[in-house]
């Protein structure tokens, strides 16, 4: 991996693990995201397997394949409303992000770029080894996006998905699921992204 990629991989890798470090540790799991597999929780920062990456990606994916299809698209015109008020600023910008046409399309556009990276890492054409934890460390920075947790939990309150994806009660607050995707983010960091980076550092 040229340098001066692997610093960039390094700077957001050192971000996102500082601010996932301070997540709930027990929480409950949406069935959205893994964690890793018994055997390898407290073991030394090692990298996982291809086959072992390739699982992992594979279970993430259905799930989420499932949860941006349930989010309904933006008909035209409240796609154009919406931009017009974002771009406005201010005030109307502020109301306009705590409407459901913005978290419909928020959550479409993260779990969108999340199903995207996973079909990448999927792919029948083997990427280059460091491509990959460039992906991986995509897929943490966008589980590690609170508006993720955000749009669902208020799309679920608002009967506009099922109320599965907000971990299975409307009632639940955004940090209970945020805190879940958190987890997953360090999961991917501890057990990917950092030991990649600590073994081309060596």
């Amino acid at each position: 991996m040229k340098r001066w990629r692997r610093t960039a991989v390094w700077c957001i890798t050192l971000t996102l693990f500082a601010s996932t470090a301070s997540a709930e540790l027990v929480c409950p799991s949406s069935g959205l995201f893994k964690y890793s597999d018994e055997e390898l929780r407290g073991a030394p920062l090692k990298l996982l397997l291809a086959t072992q990456r390739n699982e992992l990606a594979r279970f993430l994916i259905e799930p989420m394949k499932h949860l941006y299809s349930a989010v309904p698209n933006l008909p035209p015109d409240e796609d154009r409303w919406l931009k017009a008020e974002l771009a406005a600023g201010g005030r109307r910008m502020l109301a306009a992000s705590t409407t459901a046409a913005y978290h419909k399309q928020t959550a479409k556009r993260i779990i969108g770029t999340i199903v995207d990276n996973l079909n990448l890492l999927l792919s029948s054409r083997p990427l280059p080894l460091g491509r990959q934890i460039g992906i991986w460390a995509d897929l943490a920075r966008n589980y590690n996006n609170e508006e993720l947790a955000r749009s669902v939990v208020a799309l679920a309150n608002a009967a506009s998905i099922d109320e599965q994806f907000a971990g299975g009660a409307p009632s639940n607050p955004p940090d209970i699921l945020d805190a879940t995707c958190r987890l997953q983010a360090n999961e991917i960091l501890g057990r990917i992204v950092i030991p990649f980076l600590i073994s081309e550092a060596q």
